[in-house]
């Protein structure tokens, strides 16, 4: 584990995927995947998330840190509860994905 850390630290990782969350760098990696599928993923932020508006949606664009800090403010949450629930969602978006990928691939 302390040579993971110090691996991550000297470089060979960015130093966003640092696990300062306890979820490790894979979770990290995921929200980066996030990022850059955010236009599929914002009908199912929306979805759990209804309190956030379209241009909250727009602001967060993918990013873990701005999504968390809108449900702290929409839902009247603490940072931790937050980013509980932040992270309970993009796991159950990530499961529903592979879902998907399977049934797809059976299809055919």
């Amino acid at each position: 584990m302390a040579r993971r850390l110090h691996t991550l630290l000297r470089g060979q990782h960015r130093k966003s995927e640092v696990d300062i969350y306890g979820k490790g760098v894979r979770a990290l990696m995921n929200w980066n995947q996030m990022q850059a599928n955010w236009k599929q993923a914002k009908g199912s932020v929306k979805q759990e998330f209804g309190s956030l508006t379209d241009n909250d949606l727009e602001m967060i664009a993918g990013s873990r840190d701005k999504l968390i800090g809108k449900l702290q403010e929409r839902y009247g949450i603490t940072r931790e509860e937050a980013q509980r629930r932040a992270d309970q969602w993009l796991q159950h978006a990530g499961q529903s994905t592979k879902e998907d990928a399977h049934q797809h691939a059976g299809q055919r």
